[in-house]
């Protein structure tokens, strides 16, 4: 049984995420094919996509530019 502070937590997690890549649009639109592939992944909420394709591209970090 899944507790509800883990699924919060998650919740919450995912909402940042949402908003950290939607805020920051402008920066990371030039990764992807175009805005919808961008906007599509960020509803689904695979964010670990995300990170994959930029990571491809860049060498940059989220957990060290979020700390």
């Amino acid at each position: 049984m899944i507790h509800i502070k883990t699924i919060l937590a998650k919740a919450i997690e995912n909402a940042s995420n949402a908003k950290f890549y939607h805020h920051n649009r402008d920066i990371f639109i030039k990764y992807f094919e175009n805005i919808e592939q961008y906007q599509n992944l960020i509803e689904a909420g695979n964010f670990k996509k995300i990170q994959e394709i930029i990571r491809k591209q860049t060498d940059f970090n989220f957990n060290n530019f979020n700390n």
